[in-house]
This record gives C-alpha cells, sequence and structure tokens, in this order.
C-alpha cells in the first residue's frame, strides 16, 4: 500500500490532450507531440531524466529534411523557438503529472535553449512609403492596414466585407494578442481602397 503505480509518457500523453482539446493551440501541441514520440513512446514517466531530455534538446535542434510528393525535400534547421515549444510541452505533461494527478513524486529540470539577440528590425516610414508605391492597389491597401493596425497577415488577408462595420469603428476586436486594434488615422481609408473587390476574404 502507498506505492504508486507507475504510468506511462503514452498515458500522460493522452490526458493532457484531452484536457488541452478546446484550446486553440492544441494542432501545435500535437504536432510537438508527434515529434516527441519517437523518443518517448512507451517510456513510463519515472524513466524521462535530465539526461534524456538533454538528448531530445540535441535532437530536436539537429536540421532535418521532409519528403514530399513533388520537388526536392523540404530542408528545415529548427530555431532555438521551436526547440523550446517543444520543450515546455514536455515540461508542462509532467509538472501535471507530479503535481496535480501525482503520478511520480519528481520530474527533471528542463533547461530553455539560449534564444540569442532578438533579430527584429523596425522598417522606417521612408521604407513603408516606397514599399507601397511599388505594390499593386490590392496589396498596398493591405499593407498599409496591417502597418497601421500591427495585425498579423492572416488577420488581415482573411478579414470579410462582414466586418466592415466592426472596423469602421476606433477599435475592434481581433485575435491579436494585445487586444483590440486602435486607429491612427481611421480603417475607413482601407475601406475605401477596396470598394471596387469581391465580397471574399479580403486576402483572396
Amino acid at each position: 500500500m502507498g506505492v504508486k503505480a507507475r504510468r506511462t509518457w503514452n498515458e500522460a500523453v493522452v490526458r493532457y490532450v484531452r484536457l488541452k482539446s478546446s484550446k486553440a493551440s492544441i494542432s501545435a501541441i500535437q504536432s510537438h507531440l508527434r515529434w516527441m514520440d519517437s523518443m518517448l513512446n512507451g517510456k513510463y514517466l519515472d524513466e524521462i531524466t535530465a539526461e534524456l531530455v538533454e538528448r531530445m534538446t540535441e535532437s530536436r535542434s539537429k536540421p532535418y529534411s521532409i519528403l514530399r510528393k513533388k520537388g526536392p525535400p523540404r530542408h528545415i534547421v529548427p530555431r532555438p523557438a521551436t526547440v523550446n515549444r517543444t520543450l515546455e510541452v514536455l515540461r508542462a505533461i509532467l509538472h501535471k503529472a507530479r503535481d496535480d494527478w501525482h503520478w511520480v513524486d519528481r520530474c527533471p529540470k528542463i533547461e530553455m535553449v539560449e534564444l540569442g539577440e532578438p533579430r527584429v528590425r523596425w522598417i522606417t516610414r521612408e521604407q513603408a512609403d516606397a514599399l507601397i508605391r511599388h505594390l499593386p492597389k490590392h496589396q498596398a491597401a493591405m499593407v498599409r492596414f496591417a502597418l497601421e493596425t500591427g495585425l498579423r497577415r492572416s488577420n488581415v488577408t482573411h478579414l470579410e466585407w462582414s466586418t466592415r462595420s466592426a472596423c469602421q469603428r476606433d477599435d475592434f476586436p481581433t485575435e491579436k494578442k494585445s487586444g483590440p486594434v486602435t486607429f491612427a488615422t481611421g480603417p475607413s481609408i482601407f475601406w475605401r481602397a477596396r470598394q471596387d473587390s469581391n465580397p471574399r476574404p479580403l486576402g483572396s
């Protein structure tokens, strides 16, 4: 009595995916889990040691290729941020197993990969003006709108005419993590530029 039954990584994955199934990030989580399956499938949770995590980190950082039905293989060099997202999923599951499910008494400390200096380069007003001048009219409108709002590409290209009434306000809700968008010059500039377009998503 008092001895915990040994639980496997597979059991933890099933429970964790069920827990996160309603999250918008579930597809990304499952992608990281598919990669980890090659190294953790069938292992008991108490077999996941710091040494194993270190080997996983090294393996996840290595370039690899994906075969395609047509054309040459796609060569991929994982970025440190991608490696870290895989490690974050691993850490989240192990912490759940230890702290919430009480399947293990301890789990290894998981160190993140150093990201290095950020490579953010802000576009200047002169560069933005030059870019817009050289774009077709419909693309220029979307670029101007993106620069005005800071929205991601998918938020801009998947806008539909049904969104117009909301966009004509000073702010409107989007998927942008920082919350509603606030316009400096008003969204009507963008919509006027789109009056002759079709009613499908604006990026089509």
